[in-house]
C-alpha cells in the first residue's frame, strides 16, 4: 500500500515570517542553485514520528542520512522575512531549522 505524504500538513500555521538565503543542493552536484526558505515557527515531533520519516525512501536511500555535510555560513547573506518589515541581513546559526528544511525539501521531491 503506497502511503501519499501532503507536505503542505506538515507545515506550521504562520508561513509570514522566515529566513531564506541562496544556498546548494545537498545530493551529489551540490550545486549552488537552491533558494532555501526555513519558517521561523517551529514544530515538534514524536522520536516514533522521526523514525518513521527516516525510514522515507527516496532515489537516494533513505532520509536517514544526509549526503553532503553541514556547511559553514562564511559570508553567505540570510535574511529573515517578518511581514510588515523590510528584510535584514542577520546571522543565522539555528542547526535545527536548516535541518528541518532539508528534510522538507526531500519531502517536496517526492511524486
Amino acid at each position: 500500500m503506497e502511503t501519499k505524504i501532503i507536505p503542505y500538513l506538515l507545515l506550521p500555521k504562520d508561513h509570514t515570517t522566515y529566513y531564506y538565503y541562496d544556498g546548494s543542493l545537498t545530493t551529489p552536484g551540490c550545486q549552488e542553485t537552491v533558494m532555501w526558505y526555513i519558517l521561523t515557527e517551529k514544530l515538534s515531533i514524536s522520536e516514533q514520528q522521526l523514525n518513521i520519516f527516516k525510514s522515507v525512501g527516496t532515489n537516494n536511500g533513505t532520509l536517514s542520512f544526509n549526503h553532503r555535510p553541514m556547511q559553514i555560513v562564511g559570508k553567505r547573506a540570510i535574511y529573515h522575512h517578518l511581514d510588515g518589515y523590510s528584510a535584514a541581513t542577520i546571522h543565522f546559526s539555528n542547526l535545527v531549522n536548516v535541518c528541518f528544511s532539508f528534510l522538507l525539501s526531500k519531502l517536496l521531491y517526492f511524486k
